[in-house]
């Protein structure tokens, strides 16, 4: 780990910056599609079951 960040300082001198490129990662389209319907359950909760507590929703998996 110690020589890992070693490299990594060094060569950051050495560049005068950071020695990989940083991007932004896109959401893949199974993502968009989870946010839009997390967004959808949150504008319009009552359309949607909820639980208080964890032993609910074991209740109500295992029937």
């Amino acid at each position: 780990m110690s020589s890992a960040i070693n490299v990594f300082l060094t060569q950051s001198v050495r560049e005068q910056a950071i020695p990989f490129e940083i991007h932004e990662n896109k959401p893949n389209k199974k993502l968009l599609k989870a946010l839009k319907e997390a967004e959808k359950m949150k504008k319009n909760p009552e359309k949607y079951k909820s639980y208080n507590n964890i032993e609910e929703l074991m209740k109500d998996l295992n029937k």
